[in-house]
Formats: structure tokens, C-alpha cells, sequence
């Protein structure tokens, strides 16, 4: 006869997903602040915007491609 396996209690499973889910929301607010403006058409300026699907916007770039963010 085998003994069943000792069970984690499972408040400290929750506390370690509740740290973890907020180690991964400060580290996103960390990587946006550091990036910077958002550039589609690289150093250059889009020649047009307009609203696309779903709240996104579509750019022209000046090399003839078209950019969604």
C-alpha cells in the first residue's frame, strides 16, 4: 500500500499565482515605459492614418506599406 503524496496547502499556491500575475503586469508597465513612442514606419513619419478594425489604426508608410497597430 502506497501513502497518497503530501498536498500544498492551497493558500500558498494562490499567493504564489497572485505574484506572479502581478510580477507580470508591473513587468509589462515597465517594458511600455521604456520603449517609447510607437514608430510603425520606423524613423519616418506615416503619410496616412486611419482608424482600422477593432479600435486599431492603419498606416501608410512611405515605402508603400500599410501598418496596423
Amino acid at each position: 500500500m502506497t501513502t497518497p503524496a503530501p498536498r500544498r496547502p492551497r493558500k500558498r499556491v494562490i499567493v504564489a499565482l497572485a505574484a506572479l500575475v502581478i510580477a507580470l503586469f508591473v513587468g509589462g508597465l515597465v517594458y511600455g515605459a521604456v520603449r517609447g513612442p510607437d514608430r510603425p514606419c520606423g524613423s519616418q513619419p506615416p503619410v496616412k492614418e486611419r482608424p482600422g478594425m477593432l479600435g486599431q489604426t492603419e498606416y501608410l508608410c512611405p515605402d508603400g506599406r500599410t501598418v496596423t497597430s
